[in-house]
């Protein structure tokens, strides 16, 4: 039953993007060749992606807290049915584990990738804080150049690689180089 809730709130999600997305489609129809009309419509529908990424990390992680309560209760009445008294001890163990993993969870922030990463998870991360970084799926293919606008709440895949924005810069550098090389027939 809480799982089809915590798919349910998953497509909710997904739904909210795609309409984010839609509405920002049809808004920059109409804005014309208005610059300042397109660049004001980029920035509220960056905002709201935002405020949308940042209330699906805090489902999340609610659902992850609801998931370690039902499974500590059950191991602790496992515990004790199979043991019965005596194994109250080890049942305010298991109790105490869970509420070590619930404090865990109840402390996570959005992750933050400034300094890179060649394994993303899923949900939502921080990128782009230290300028622009390229983000990749774990295949390689490019799925984001980065932006120099400061940080970016970026919806990650797992196994995603966010490169640090000084790798990016060598990696932008080098392929410019390569490519000014070889327009004047310059090979190496």
């Amino acid at each position: 039953m809480f799982n089809l809730m915590a798919e349910a709130s998953q497509r909710n999600f997904e739904g909210e993007y795609k309409r984010l997305e839609k509405q920002k489609e049809v808004s920059l129809r109409f804005a014309g060749d208005s610059d300042a009309a397109k660049k004001k419509i980029e920035e509220d529908y960056e905002k709201r992606r935002k405020q949308i990424a940042v209330r699906e990390f805090k489902a999340k992680q609610k659902i992850a807290m609801v998931n370690i309560a039902i499974d500590t209760a059950q191991a602790i009445m496992a515990t004790l049915g199979k043991g019965g008294f005596f194994a109250s001890p080890l049942a305010m163990v298991v109790a105490a584990m869970g509420a070590i993993q619930l404090a865990m969870v109840a402390t996570q922030k959005v992750p933050e990738f400034w300094r890179g990463t060649k394994n993303a998870p899923e949900g939502v991360a921080w990128t782009n804080e230290k300028g622009a970084e390229i983000h990749t799926d774990r295949h390689g293919n490019i799925k984001d150049f980065g932006t120099n606008k400061g940080a970016t709440l970026t919806k990650m895949d797992a196994g995603d690689i966010v490169y640090t924005a000084e790798e990016t810069r060598r990696m932008m550098f080098e392929n410019e180089y390569n490519g000014l090389l070889a327009k004047n027939g310059i090979t190496g």
